[in-house]
C-alpha cells in the first residue's frame, strides 16, 4: 500500500499542469512586429506548443523566431526552441511551425502545428498538438 502512495505522489509530482483556456495565448493579440508584446506571444506560444508536444519537458524557451508567407493568405511562424528532459536535464533543440490562414489580417485562423525535434528520439504527440491547435482557434 505504501508503495502505491509512493508512485501516485511520484506521478503527480511528475505530471505537467494541463494549460488551461485562460493560459493561451491569443493568437490575434501577437502585438506589432519586434515589440515588447509579441516577445510575451511568443513565450506564451513557445510554452504551449513545447508542453502539448512534450508534455514532460522543462523550460521551454525560444531563441529566434520568423514568419515567412509562402503564398497568399498563408503565414508561416517558425519558432526555434529549446527545452530540457525531465529525467536527464538534456537540452533539446526543435523548431515549432505554425502554418495560419491570414486571409482576414485581423482574425488569424492557426491551420497546423509541426513540432521538428533536431535530436530527441522520442516523438511530439500529435495528438495534443492538434488538440492544442483546435483550442488556440477558440480562444479568439
Amino acid at each position: 500500500m505504501r508503495t502505491v502512495a509512493i508512485l501516485t505522489v511520484t506521478l503527480a509530482a511528475l505530471a505537467p499542469a494541463t494549460l488551461r483556456a485562460a493560459d493561451l495565448p491569443d493568437i490575434n493579440k501577437r502585438g506589432a512586429r519586434g515589440s515588447d508584446e509579441e516577445k510575451k506571444f511568443i513565450d506564451a506560444l513557445t510554452k504551449a506548443v513545447s508542453e502539448a508536444a512534450h508534455s514532460t519537458g522543462k523550460n521551454p524557451t525560444w531563441t529566434k523566431f520568423d514568419y515567412a508567407e509562402p503564398k497568399d493568405r498563408r503565414t508561416v511562424l517558425t519558432i526555434t526552441l529549446e527545452y530540457k528532459g525531465a529525467v536527464t536535464g538534456t537540452k533539446h533543440p526543435a523548431d515549432a511551425v505554425l502554418t495560419f490562414d491570414t486571409g482576414d489580417p485581423k482574425t488569424w485562423e492557426l491551420l497546423t502545428i509541426e513540432f521538428k525535434d533536431k535530436d530527441n528520439n522520442i516523438p511530439p504527440s500529435k495528438e495534443k498538438l492538434a488538440e492544442l491547435t483546435k483550442k488556440l482557434n477558440k480562444a479568439k
